[in-house]
């Protein structure tokens, strides 16, 4: 896996690669603290449960010197508001599922969640699960065992993390992030070379008609 450096001090000129995360599950699974964790380096003990979709960046390089920004969209997981989670798939380069490690319904919605994806999005998106508040072990309804079992069904990495005390959050979003550039980089980069080509084709279209 490669490694990745955070630099949020990356002009917006040196950005190569703009890639869309979906972070999606059950209400109170912990969604917001394991983004603010990853983007801000803080834990949130008081927070107000998101309502519709939020969203923060992370600029990210690469081990060969690629300059890439994460736009991460945080989801509600209430019922009411699924609607508008399915519109934000179809934009999504990468998911992570996550389910609360000590409420086994969360864990159990994990196929409802994964047939939903399937359903909206195509087969290039990546996607992990995460078993997230592993720090409260003594309230564990989820065995670590389950949970690498049910990712195995869907051939996707698994993670258990803790937002409280930082673990694997960011380990988490180093691996989703180098499997979306692992497949989608390389085509991005021809289009966009494309895209610039044709442009270029057409400057000089314009400047043959004005001489």
């Amino acid at each position: 896996m490669s490694d990745m450096n955070f630099d949020d001090d990356i002009d917006i000129g040196e950005i190569e690669y703009l890639y869309n995360v979906l972070i999606i599950g059950e209400s109170t699974v912990g969604k917001t603290c394991f983004l603010a964790r990853f983007t801000d380096g803080v834990f949130l003990e008081d927070h107000i449960a998101t309502i519709g979709i939020d969203s923060r960046i992370k600029n990210i390089k690469l081990d060969d010197g690629t300059n890439v920004r994460i736009q991460i969209w945080d989801t509600a997981g209430q019922e009411k508001f699924r609607t508008i989670t399915k519109n934000f798939y179809r934009n999504a380069d990468g998911i992570i599922l996550i389910y609360d490690v000590t409420k086994i319904d969360s864990f159990k919605s994990v196929h409802t969640w994964v047939k939903q994806v399937k359903a909206n999005v195509s087969s290039d998106v990546s996607l992990v699960l995460v078993g997230n508040k592993i720090d409260l072990e003594e309230e564990r309804q989820v065995n670590t065992t389950d949970g690498e079992n049910e990712a195995a069904k869907y051939n996707i990495k698994f993670f258990e993390t803790s937002s409280l005390q930082d673990v694997n959050v960011t380990e988490t979003f180093m691996e989703l992030t180098h499997q979306i550039h692992k497949k989608l980089g390389v085509r991005r980069k021809k289009k966009s070379t494309r895209l610039a080509a044709k442009k270029e084709e057409k400057k000089k279209e314009e400047e043959n008609k004005c001489c």
